[in-house]
């Protein structure tokens, strides 16, 4: 069944300098990122993070990437929540995916 979706998109691109096709890749590259961003906050309550100074930010980010992309690898298609809960409440776990 195909169904058809109207989206309306502000933008100081001039219909010049941007196409339509090239509106919708920007938009949806941009919900990617969202994605990965909402992801990690509702994962990880990311946004309450009190780390603020120097490289932590980034360190921290990097490391719940890495967190995720190896749920990906171990629970491919299972959503985030219920392994992360599951390595949290069995540490051993954790430690054996790393190599530890």
């Amino acid at each position: 069944m195909e169904s058809a979706e109207t989206a309306y998109i502000i933008t100081s691109l001039s219909p010049e300098k941007a196409s339509p096709a090239e509106l919708l890749a920007l938009v949806r590259g941009h919900w990617c990122i969202e994605s990965l961003h909402w992801v990690r906050d509702m994962a990880y309550d990311e946004d309450r993070c009190r780390i603020r100074t120097k490289h932590g930010p980034r360190n921290m980010a990097s490391l719940r990437n890495l967190a995720l992309a190896m749920l990906g690898v171990v629970a491919p298609g299972q959503g985030w929540t219920k392994p992360i809960r599951k390595l949290a409440a069995l540490f051993y776990l954790t430690l054996q995916l790393i190599g530890a």
